[in-house]
């Protein structure tokens, strides 16, 4: 888990020279942490709508209203823009580890309301965004998946802990884990929500009745078992 933590932190902290290879020309930059949020976060809309393979410093600007001299002023290359952009990303959606173990909540409203949290600032992606991230940025995107691997981890010790407090019944936790990454890679890679014309809270609704209550009324199951244990006796 260390070894995913420091990643991460050394993503969080725009490590400019992994993303372009290169040593970085040494120039006195500003660090208006403020002011340079505030344009990520305007060039976030620009890049959701045209995608990245068509962003140059020339349509930055031209979104911001501002020079590309005062630009690079505070960004050393359209990298790191997009790199700003998908670490702060990242960082907001780290706020379901907070979700998942806060021990003042019941224990299957932590993982709703993680689930829901993470699920809320997926939606906000396209996954056409995704799609240029994975393919003109690999080496973005391997954060990425650094990050998903410790949702993963995160996941399995709250199903551990769960087993071992009763709280679920013995199970793969891998299969656990499985499901919910699916469910969240669907919303990320995908429009399903949209195209359902449904919100992300009916979504997350569905799926947290689906793995908790199953799909089967009980009633049913009951029927099935039975049936199944008086056919095997028969035999």
């Amino acid at each position: 888990m260390a070894d995913i933590n420091e990643s991460l932190v050394a993503f969080y902290c725009i490590d400019t020279q992994l993303v372009m290879g290169r040593k970085p020309i040494q120039k006195e930059r500003s660090r208006n942490e403020i002011k340079r949020e505030k344009w990520v976060l305007q060039c976030m809309e620009h890049f959701e709508e045209t995608g990245l393979k068509n962003v140059t410093m020339d349509t930055v600007s031209e979104k911001l209203g501002i020079s590309k001299a005062t630009i690079y002023n505070h960004f050393k290359s359209k990298e790191e823009i997009i790199q700003t952009a998908i670490a702060m990303i990242l960082n907001d959606i780290r706020h379901y580890e907070d979700l998942i173990s806060d021990r003042d909540k019941p224990y299957l409203m932590r993982y709703y309301r993680a689930i829901r949290y993470y699920a809320k600032q997926l939606c906000v992606i396209s996954p056409k965004l995704v799609s240029d991230v994975k393919e003109l940025y690999p080496k973005m995107w391997s954060y990425v998946e650094i990050f998903r691997n410790q949702f993963s981890f995160v996941l399995t010790k709250y199903y551990e802990e769960g087993i071992s407090k009763g709280m679920f019944k013995e199970m793969d936790i891998n299969i656990l884990v499985g499901t919910d990454r699916w469910f969240l890679d669907a919303l990320l890679t995908s429009d399903f929500v949209k195209e359902k014309n449904m919100t992300i809270e009916t979504a997350v609704d569905q799926f947290f009745k689906l793995k908790f209550d199953g799909l089967i009324a009980s009633s049913a199951a009951e029927i099935i078992f039975n049936a199944e244990k008086l056919e095997l006796a028969g035999e």
